[in-house]
């Protein structure tokens, strides 16, 4: 309440708005009740019309300061978040194409497909013989007959 830009900002308002008003010197006093965020603020000139005046157009400038640096700090989150999202975003799409390059170099499909394949002629190997000599028929049938 009591920088520069505050009573700076206030006299130009004090001037636009009351021009009629003759500045004089203003004695500002600021100081904070114990244990709350609630403000004293005094005043003290030879003039008591421009004292008020100047009193209340230093508060209601004080207020505007704070909206002002709140907005900016809430600017400057938003910016920072966005411009992450979009690097994030970039990334991600880079690596979906790595991902894509990959698979096309190495045929991930066709990979799958042999996977299969081969699991299903591994089966073939295995199961062959046990089918030609009875042995899975009957392994089978005795599996059929105790789950019934």
């Amino acid at each position: 309440m009591k920088s520069a830009e505050v009573r700076n900002r206030a006299v130009d308002r004090l001037a636009a708005m009351e021009p009629q008003l003759q500045p004089v010197p203003v004695a500002l006093s600021v100081s904070q009740l114990p244990q709350t965020s609630i403000f004293v603020l005094s005043a003290s000139g030879v003039e008591p019309r421009f004292t008020q005046k100047l009193l209340d157009a230093v508060m209601v400038e004080h207020i505007a300061t704070k909206k002002e640096m709140r907005s900016t700090k809430s600017e400057n989150t938003q910016t920072a978040i966005l411009e992450e999202i979009s690097r994030m975003e970039c990334e991600m799409r880079q690596e979906e194409g790595d991902l894509l390059a990959w698979q096309k170099q190495n045929n991930a499909g066709y990979l799958d497909r042999e996977g299969n394949s081969a699991g299903c002629g591994m089966a073939r190997v295995i199961l062959q013989p046990l089918l030609a000599s009875g042995i899975l028929a009957f392994v089978l049938g005795t599996v059929a007959s105790v789950t019934k």
